[in-house]
């Protein structure tokens, strides 16, 4: 309870109190007269001098409306208060149960290299990896080619490598994850019980969950049009600030992104 509310209720009791008090008063004012023998004040003398008090009973009537009235108003403050706790506790349950939802998709993204990335670059053996690992080899592969062309690659030419290598092999694994990761970024952006501050806190936990390899895959996977609003959410909530500096994870990405996408909160003008 906060302190305006407390002196409001503090100052609506004493109220009540004063009023209560004038009437009992009142009420024993004729038994006080008479032990304190004041003879020539009767009963039928105080009559006119009691008929003033109908102010009173008005008085009194005003305060129990103002108090009703009050009692009303910190009810649907309270009530307010805790349907916004609520509706937070609910946010908070479903933000850590599609958490726990996107590590266990994240389980099932499997990758392996493809024949002309094997052969140029020895990798004899091409295995099918999965979870964290999967995205690792992903980005290792669509690096190369994008290092392999020595030059800037325009964004339907990343589009095109993104889908020929990962999207159009593995859509059904990587599919999933990516929509979990929108899915939680769309929930932290649409609360409204969130200030911004606490937005970008969530946002920052689900940063933390990934690593650089992992996040500059999502980040690609964001350019892409079956990826709907991933790439604002990326970029509003700063999630590519730690890719390496100079790394390939970086430098793909730049020509892409907004430049506030890489930065800190407390570095934005």
């Amino acid at each position: 309870m906060n302190t305006n509310r407390l002196w409001r209720i503090t100052s609506l009791s004493l109220s009540f109190v004063a009023v209560f008090a004038i009437w009992l008063s009142w009420a024993f004012l004729r038994d006080v007269l008479k032990k304190l023998e004041i003879s020539d004040l009767l009963p039928s003398e105080l009559g006119p001098w009691g008929d003033s008090f109908g102010a009173l009973t008005s008085l009194f009537t005003l305060l129990g409306f103002i108090g009703i009235t009050t009692t009303i108003v910190l009810q649907r403050q309270q009530m307010a208060t805790s349907e916004k706790f609520q509706r937070l506790e609910r946010f908070d349950n479903l933000y850590f149960e599609i958490m726990k939802l996107i590590r266990e998709v994240r389980k099932e993204v499997k990758f392996r290299y493809t024949e002309n990335y094997a052969q140029a670059t020895g990798h004899s053996k091409r295995e099918t990896v999965y979870d964290t690992q999967a995205l690792r080899f992903a980005w290792r592969e669509i690096s190369y080619f994008f290092n392999k062309s020595g030059k800037q690659i325009t964004l339907a030419e990343t589009q095109k490598i993104y889908h020929e290598i990962i999207h159009d092999r593995f859509e059904s694994g990587f599919a999933p994850y990516f929509r979990s990761v929108f899915t939680i970024m769309r929930k932290i952006d649409e609360e409204e019980n969130l200030s911004e501050k606490e937005k970008h806190f969530y946002a920052n936990l689900i940063r933390s969950q990934m690593n650089s390899y992992e996040l500059a895959v999502v980040a690609l996977n964001a350019l892409s049009p079956v990826a709907g609003n991933l790439k604002y959410y990326l970029t509003k909530y700063r999630m590519l600030k730690y890719l390496p500096v100079g790394s390939s994870r970086r430098l793909v990405l730049i020509p892409h992104y907004d430049e506030i996408a890489f930065q800190g909160r407390d570095e934005i003008n």
